[in-house]
């Protein structure tokens, strides 16, 4: 099982025996995702989530993946209110996973929860996970489809990410923000595709991204940069509350 994964804190096996019990309510509480400034985003994601958030690029050559940006700050979410709500008309599918995920051991994926999730009970409210007879309920067949789904999705951008990696797509992001107290914030570690590289390419390098679609992705996504200015608005409306 993977050691640390974002917002996870016990991670276990989903199991008939151990699990038969539990109960799951979905009370819209959404404080678990507050302690994180970007939200990986599958590139099934990119039309919606683009009406709402800068869709940026992190990580290494071999785990270059794209994220919703949520937060200027580490450790930020400007968009989970202080009443533990998701402010926004799309929540990424990374989080609407939570508490369950698909966890890879050699060449199989085991069903795992987060058992220290406080929307888990054994006291029958909400909806179970096994009926009496250990069967999986239908809520627990839903959700184990739309993590399948979510692991289809997530192959096809790790293939969308590797044609931007092999172009020479992506640059590094440069943004330094004014507070209106006068301290500055500079965000780094994230990339963005540079529009002067793509119409650098060659034409067969065009007609490869079209034909795959990945070139509206990469418009999806340079508009969706568009979102910075109200979501430093967010920001300056908290830094001047505080």
């Amino acid at each position: 099982m993977p050691d640390k994964v974002l917002f996870y804190e016990k991670i276990v096996p989903l199991n008939e025996q151990r699990h038969k019990h539990y109960c799951f309510v979905n009370s819209g509480d959404y404080s678990f995702a507050k302690a994180t400034n970007a939200v990986f985003l599958s590139l099934s994601e990119f039309p919606k989530a683009a009406r709402e958030y800068p869709i940026v690029f992190a990580g290494n050559d071999e785990n270059l993946a794209p994220f919703a940006l949520v937060g200027l700050e580490n450790q930020q979410n400007l968009f989970v209110s202080q009443y533990k709500k998701w402010n926004a008309e799309y929540i990424p599918a990374y989080v609407r996973r939570y508490p369950y995920l698909l966890a890879k051991n050699d060449t199989n994926f085991t069903v795992c929860i987060d058992e220290s999730c406080k929307s888990f009970n054994q006291e029958g409210k909400g909806e179970r996970l096994f009926d009496e007879k250990g069967e999986q309920t239908p809520y627990l067949k839903n959700m184990l489809g739309f993590l399948n789904q979510y692991h289809v999705d997530h192959k096809r951008t790790q293939d969308f990410m590797a044609k931007l990696r092999d172009f020479g797509l992506l640059e590094p992001m440069h943004a330094n923000i004014e507070l209106n107290s006068g301290a500055r914030i500079s965000l780094k570690g994230f990339q963005v595709v540079s529009r002067d590289r793509l119409k650098a390419l060659d034409t067969e390098k065009v007609s490869e991204l079209m034909q795959s679609d990945a070139l509206e992705q990469i418009y999806t996504h340079l508009v969706s940069l568009e979102n910075f200015h109200p979501l430093m608005e967010k920001f300056a409306a908290l830094d001047k509350a505080s």
